[in-house]
């Protein structure tokens, strides 16, 4: 099931294969992590570390492992669904801590295209995944968009930033942006998929209807509210089944694998780690905690300007970024505009 015949040519680097049941780390769940928070939310030096259960610090890229327990794959969220922030697991800082993606000095929050608020999933990254942006994907023909593969949570629930989840696979979209590689994996936590004996996205269908349809809609116009274009996809859209998805997700392993025992790799990519023995990154705990240190402690948020929650209202019927604030031009206060850096890519 989890390595076929196209699959086993495609996980080849150094004489290694992955399978789901070789990669580095024990499988282990989500609740043996924890996490620690420096600095002032919704602000550019916010970070938010990540421990195990005995208390050692870890990459939240590269330390928590990719496969949990029972055919599950952990995930690591970033953004709870109907919220703003933009938070991702960092490639270029040490430890790879969860921080507020920063444009020009300035937060950048997700736009609420309606009649969604903020994103429309739980989303996150599947750890020690990487999306190679110097090889090309033998399905979309387009290289990586360099970081982990991304993760679209559908349960019932928002799930925190931070959370590390077990989740069950249903399908994978293959999103193509501005000439990138750049695979959104559709996933339900393992406790609701469980309950509900959701094993793919007919079954999805079946008990939430229509959601898969609104998934992919706005993956394909959350670009556009200040003037981008609707996203293209490899498939013509089409979500793909959980086998199809599970050789995706065990190639960007494979090419993660080959990036963390690579110390010739050149670029801003931080493969320093604590826990994957054989990677020439190693690095020991004194390091991780020296750090931690170096950032304030945690602190009263930012105020989250005004205009983050005002609705974006998008025309598909021109094929192009048509867009309207739900409050009139002559209400906007420019001071807080210039605080507000709404996503465009």
């Amino acid at each position: 099931m989890w390595v076929n015949s196209i699959t086993l040519g495609l996980l080849l680097f150094s004489g290694v294969v992955y399978t789901k049941t070789t990669g580095q780390g024990r499988s282990r769940q989500g609740s043996q992590f924890k996490t620690i928070s420096k600095g002032q939310k919704y602000s550019d030096n916010y970070r938010m570390y990540f421990q195990d259960d005995e208390g050692s610090i870890l990459s939240a890229w590269h330390d928590i492992p990719l496969f949990g327990e029972d055919n599950t794959y952990n995930m690591v969220v970033e953004i709870p669904r109907f919220s703003n922030a933009k938070f991702e697991i960092h490639r270029d800082d040490l430890l790879n801590p969860i921080k507020q993606d920063i444009k020009n000095g300035t937060p950048r929050f997700i736009a609420n295209i309606f009649p969604w608020h903020g994103h429309v999933c739980n989303y996150g990254a599947f750890p020690q995944t990487w999306e190679n942006p110097y090889k090309e994907d033998p399905w979309t023909g387009q290289k990586g968009d360099r970081d982990p593969i991304d993760v679209c949570e559908v349960g019932p629930m928002p799930i925190p930033t931070g959370s590390v989840v077990e989740v069950r696979v249903l399908g994978i979209l293959g999103l193509i942006d501005s000439g990138e590689t750049d695979w959104k994996v559709i996933v339900m936590n393992k406790k609701a998929a469980d309950l509900k004996n959701i094993t793919n996205m007919d079954d999805l269908e079946k008990l939430y209807p229509k959601l898969a349809e609104s998934v992919v809609k706005f993956y394909t116009i959350y670009k556009m509210p200040f003037g981008g274009v609707e996203n293209k996809f490899a498939f013509n859209g089409e979500i793909k089944d959980p086998t199809f998805a599970d050789e995706v997700i065990l190639f960007t392993h494979g090419h993660w694998k080959e990036l963390v025992m690579n110390t010739t790799f050149i670029g801003p990519i931080n493969c320093r780690n604590t826990g994957v023995k054989a990677s020439p990154c190693l690095i020991d705990q004194e390091i991780a905690e020296q750090e931690i240190k170096s950032y304030p402690e945690e602190g009263k948020p930012a105020t989250i300007p005004k205009k983050v929650n005002e609705w974006k209202f998008v025309n598909l019927l021109e094929k192009q970024a048509k867009c309207e604030d739900s409050s009139s031009s002559e209400e906007d206060d420019s001071e807080e505009s210039n605080e507000l850096l709404i996503v465009n890519d």
